[in-house]
């Protein structure tokens, strides 16, 4: 909990006294059960690279999060 690490188990994530030392832990349950794994790529580095080069461009005020996704996708589309 210190380390500000995510449990996975439900149990942990839905523990009273957890959730009263890590608060946002009580909204992890649902996240947990809805939540979807990363895309299984072989080659996962050509999907993150893009995505975290647009990531970094929006929070740097060089383009809009719409026009940075679309570039991704144009960029990704063909790996799925």
């Amino acid at each position: 909990m210190n380390a500000g690490l995510i449990s996975s188990r439900p149990d942990v994530v839905s523990d009273p006294t957890v959730q009263a030392k890590v608060p946002y832990f009580s909204q992890l349950a649902s996240i947990l059960n809805t939540g979807n794994n990363r895309p299984k790529l072989v080659t996962y580095n050509q999907f993150t690279t893009p995505l975290q080069a647009a990531i970094n461009g929006v929070l740097s005020n060089q383009g809009s999060p719409a026009s940075a996704l679309s570039g991704v996708q144009s960029q990704v589309g063909s790996l799925t």
